[in-house]
């Protein structure tokens, strides 16, 4: 099934990371994932350009949101923030917006 591909893809990007493969791999295996992702569109009838375009507002909206908690933090900037602040802020920026229709 297409979602075994999906899950095969994300493994393989595992993959290149643990082995600490050359950028151009890496971004060859999200290039796969992306393809497959493509054909999960196609295959459950949703079609890509509305379905990116639904997701690309999702994420400005959580990104937002992060950025608003991340200075109530006292958070100057996010660069060079450690990946386990980065996805703490994540979850509760994910977690804010799903809760109020229209973000943070």
């Amino acid at each position: 099934m297409i979602l075994d591909q999906v899950i095969s893809e994300c493994e393989e990007i595992r993959e290149a990371i643990k082995q600490d493969e050359p950028l151009h791999r890496i971004r060859d295996e999200i290039g796969d994932l992306l393809f497959s992702v493509i054909s999960l569109c196609t295959f459950t009838h949703s079609d890509i350009e509305s379905t990116l375009e639904v997701v690309t507002k999702k994420f400005e909206t959580r990104l937002r949101c992060l950025k608003e908690i991340a200075q109530e933090r006292g958070y100057d900037t996010l660069k060079g923030q450690d990946i386990k602040v980065l996805l703490d802020l994540w979850q509760q920026a994910k977690s804010s917006a799903s809760k109020r229709s229209k973000g943070c």
